[in-house]
């Protein structure tokens, strides 16, 4: 393929023993330093990000931040020698510059959907006064701006040659939510450092462990058979598959020069309203949901009570989003690049959902075999 051809080329006058074929078991010639696998939301992408890098020989150093059975999960994806999770601290440009080490390519995939905290008020960064005490650990802010700023900075005095940064369709400076404005300065902050670094903006992501679809069914069991729809679910979303988004980022990375200082705002083949999205996912499960169509007003006073509690189902950045398209631009209308410059086909949800909502089901996967419940054995 295109991708192959591009890395053989760029292992040409690499030392021996780093060419290949740009598949498993050789070595593509990229040594990749990553953030955020081991964050709450950027997890679920990063995953597939290092399946992708994996199955082409890349060299890949996950920046740890909890302890080593956190990214245990990932080691899988490498052969053997070609993995690494060293630890680090967002707020230790030191411990950064260890995870990078002699990477030619960085990649920013740190998000949290929530603030995290703790129970008690500590005192915060940067005075640790205690005029600075607060139950938020990291706040949207820092989780998303001040620690990418580190980050891209930290880069460029290391010497490295591609900066991919993952942000969000949603990003904008205007936007109500707290989590959209800090992804909006994020980008900026980047940009700041790191004025060749290269963006991608998703829209709402869908795959196995995602918070989408997911989301729905779960929903069914936490409010009790009751899924509120903020505004009805009139906003409009455009679900790209998570595998699309780490394919686009591998190819990114295997010719970054191509793409230096551009914007990728990438979306699926289709537009939905979050209520078909809600209808579609309890076609599939079964599940005897009740949608409710639920004001603003009322969704965030919920939220603001659910969003004290660790790992909440919903916030009040949620509510807003969950109010607001999230689309991307059609191709040719805007600056930004999308799927049809690297060659790739959006996947259709309906191609996926199925494969992990029928565990929802009542009875499991074959609840609706004629014959599997009633003591029936089919011999072929």
């Amino acid at each position: 393929t295109a991708s192959h051809q591009r890395l053989a080329q760029r292992n040409v006058g690499l030392r021996l023993g780093e060419y290949g074929q740009g598949l498993r078991s050789s070595v593509s010639g990229k040594h990749v330093a990553l953030f955020g696998a081991t964050h709450n939301e950027s997890c679920f992408l990063a995953r597939y990000l290092c399946a992708a890098l994996g199955k082409e020989g890349s060299r890949v150093r996950v920046g740890n931040h909890g302890c080593e059975l956190e990214t245990r999960h990932l080691k899988v994806c490498f052969d053997l020698g070609q993995f690494a999770a060293p630890f680090y601290s967002p707020r230790d440009a030191d411990s950064m510059r260890r995870v990078i080490g002699h990477s030619n390519i960085v990649i920013n995939a740190i998000a949290n959907y929530y603030e995290t905290g703790n129970a008690i008020p500590t005192r915060r960064p940067p005075d640790y006064s205690w005029r600075s005490l607060s139950t938020v650990n990291y706040s949207h802010d820092e989780a998303h701006c001040e620690v990418a700023r580190t980050l891209a900075r930290v880069a460029k005095e290391a010497g490295v040659e591609c900066f991919v940064h993952v942000s969000a369709s949603y990003a904008d400076l205007d936007s109500p939510s707290p989590l959209a404005r800090s992804k909006a300065k994020g980008e900026l902050a980047v940009l700041e450092e790191f004025p060749e670094a290269i963006i991608v903006r998703p829209t709402t992501m869908f795959g196995c462990e995602d918070r989408f679809l997911n989301w729905f069914a779960c929903s069914y069991l936490y409010f009790g058979g009751l899924v509120p729809l903020v505004e009805d679910g009139a906003a409009l979303v455009q679900p790209v598959y998570v595998q699309d988004v780490a394919d686009l980022i591998s190819e990114i990375v295997a010719d970054p020069d191509n793409f230096e200082g551009r914007t990728f705002v990438v979306g699926g083949p289709a537009e939905y309203t979050r209520r078909e999205m809600a209808e579609f996912v309890f076609d599939v499960t079964k599940q005897p949901a009740w949608l409710v169509d639920c004001p603003t007003v009322l969704a965030k006073a919920v939220a603001s009570v659910i969003e004290f509690l660790p790992e909440p189902h919903i916030t009040n950045d949620d509510v807003v989003l969950h109010g607001v398209d999230a689309v991307a631009p059609a191709a040719g209308t805007s600056d930004y690049l999308g799927f049809d410059h690297v060659d790739i086909t959006p996947t259709p949800i309906e191609k996926i959902a199925f494969s992990y909502l029928h565990r929802f089901r009542k009875g499991g996967h074959f609840v609706l075999a004629k014959g599997y419940h009633d003591g029936v054995i089919n011999k072929v």
